[in-house]
């Protein structure tokens, strides 16, 4: 099973073997202690002094990669993840590139390079949202990814019609965010939290509103 794992999400984990490399590298020239954090108005305003401040984000990342490709087995069999297999592969691996992304601009900016590590971080977020948004709609019913409210879960159809919805809306909010982001990172952010509510929110509540159990229906009577 590991084996198996390791194959199936190789270019995820290599990834992050990659940014593992890039901190190693690095490790030396990297200044003590390291920025972590940044403000609205993409100032420093937060640090962390070595190992921790060069580690974290690798260590984040990590975890939370693993944890992605740990789901499709924990699924339970009524709620296979293997029809959308190789969109969500696509996606863990997308992940980890994010995390290398901001790795990267860290070490950038902790190195004294001008860059904006909010605005680049927000415009790579936009994009993943854009990218997840196309995806939306061919994503099957599942226990771990996905809008999933009780109506989804409870009727294959509501799914379908539920994500159908939401891919044009996630996509918009991740152009939304990455347009605004690259012109004001506060704006980018309030175009992320807002739209990726409504991206994500109005979607639920259809799902609520075309169930058959809104309706008083049996799942077998609802098209």
């Amino acid at each position: 099973m590991i084996l198996d794992t390791l194959r199936t999400y190789r270019l995820a984990l290599g990834t992050l073997a990659s940014m593992g490399l890039l901190q190693a590298l690095l490790y030396t020239r990297l200044p003590d202690p390291m920025p972590t954090h940044w403000n609205a108005f993409g100032q420093i305003d937060g640090t962390l002094a070595k190992p921790w401040g060069v580690w974290i984000l690798p260590l984040v990342f990590t975890v939370v990669v693993s944890a992605m490709t740990l789901l499709p087995a924990l699924s339970p069999s009524q709620f296979p993840m293997a029809p959308f297999a190789r969109i969500y592969r696509a996606v863990v691996a997308i992940v980890a590139g994010l995390g290398l992304w901001i790795t990267f601009l860290v070490d950038a900016v902790a190195l004294g390079l001008p860059l904006s590590v909010p605005r680049q971080t927000l415009c790579a977020v936009g994009l993943l949202l854009v990218v997840l948004g196309n995806w939306m709609g061919k994503i099957t019913r599942n226990f771990y990814f996905g809008i999933r409210t009780p109506w989804t879960l409870a009727d294959v159809h509501v799914w379908d019609r539920t994500h159908r919805l939401a891919g044009p809306l996630v996509m918009l909010a991740g152009l939304a965010t990455a347009v605004l982001a690259a012109w004001q990172p506060r704006l980018g952010l309030v175009a992320l939290l807002l739209g990726s509510g409504l991206a994500f929110g109005v979607p639920a509540a259809y799902s609520w509103w075309i169930s058959p159990r809104t309706h008083g229906l049996p799942p077998e009577d609802f098209e």
